[in-house]
């Protein structure tokens, strides 16, 4: 199950999202901004996207930029979509 929770500490407000409808990954370069296109159009249709962009992927938008290999197993670029926030984010373990 994909997970990912928001924290902002200075507001103290929480936003956690699970059960992503889609998971959008780019595991290569070339996969990276057609990823970030299809989140930017999946939330221009009313979906929530939680993820990353790994610093790795800089040259999929800038040939220019030059970065070691990505870590072994993690995509380059990893989203979920989401239809909402979950209503009541879990609490934290230990917290």
């Amino acid at each position: 199950m994909a997970y990912v929770r928001f924290d902002d500490r200075l507001s103290g407000r929480v936003r956690s999202f699970s059960h992503p409808f889609r998971v959008i990954v780019a595991e290569r370069t070339s996969e990276v901004v057609p990823a970030l296109q299809a989140v930017s159009e999946a939330v221009a249709g009313g979906a929530w996207a939680a993820g990353y962009v790994a610093y790795e992927a800089a040259p999929a938008v800038d040939r220019a930029r030059v970065v070691g290999a990505p870590p072994v197993g993690l995509p380059l670029a990893w989203f979920g979509l989401f239809r909402e926030p979950d209503p009541r984010p879990p609490e934290l373990a230990g917290a």
